[in-house]
């Protein structure tokens, strides 16, 4: 029976873990089109929070040889903040060319860390 091969890299792979600014956003282009499915996950830490506090969470899909990407994110998520906690939240990504982008809906207070990690099925066998 087939099975799935995958590769687990070190944490923080995608983006090291380090702060976001108070209303700053990050973004990063990855390249999982040799990929049959990768799962990106998110790991958010918050300090001090304002009522608007967030982490809103989006992937532009890539199309063609220019690089045009999508307007709309998809999946496009907001992780609701919560002073002094981690928060962790996994999502699947088909295979494809991506912008990843990060933004802290906090305009007052910086994110404590933001660390940004895949993994990936590479193939059946």
């Amino acid at each position: 029976m087939a099975s799935p091969s995958m590769t687990f890299p070190g944490e923080g792979n995608v983006r090291a873990s380090a702060s976001l600014l108070a209303g700053n956003t990050t973004t990063i282009d990855e390249d999982y089109s040799t990929k049959f499915e990768t799962l990106i996950q998110v790991k958010a830490t918050f300090g001090t929070v304002s009522a608007t506090a967030g982490l809103q969470v989006d992937a532009f899909a890539k199309m063609g040889t220019a690089p045009t990407y999508d307007t709309i994110g998809q999946p496009s998520f907001v992780i609701t903040a919560v002073g002094s906690t981690t928060v962790t939240q996994t999502f699947r990504l088909p295979p494809g060319k991506y912008r990843l982008s990060f933004k802290n809906l906090d305009a007052t207070n910086a994110l404590t860390d933001l660390t940004v990690t895949s993994a990936t099925v590479d193939g059946i066998a």
